[in-house]
């Protein structure tokens, strides 16, 4: 008997698949850096967020730090 191998690949995967089909069969003339958005945006996105979380979570400390 042959072994089975599950592959899954989630919403973002099958962007990026596309978005290279197209771009290699010449459909779309975006940049490579777009074309692989579904990459990094997600990390950027996280980033973004946790800059936003240090900076008004240190704003509200010094506040109350500052108070007392």
């Amino acid at each position: 008997g042959g072994t089975a191998v599950q592959i899954r690949v989630g919403f973002g995967g099958l962007l990026i698949l596309l978005f290279i089909a197209l771009k290699l069969a010449g459909v779309v003339s975006w940049s490579w850096l777009w074309v692989l958005a579904p990459l990094w945006i997600p990390g950027a996105l996280i980033a973004i967020l946790a800059v936003l979380i240090l900076i008004l979570g240190g704003e509200t400390r010094w506040k109350k730090t500052r108070k007392t």
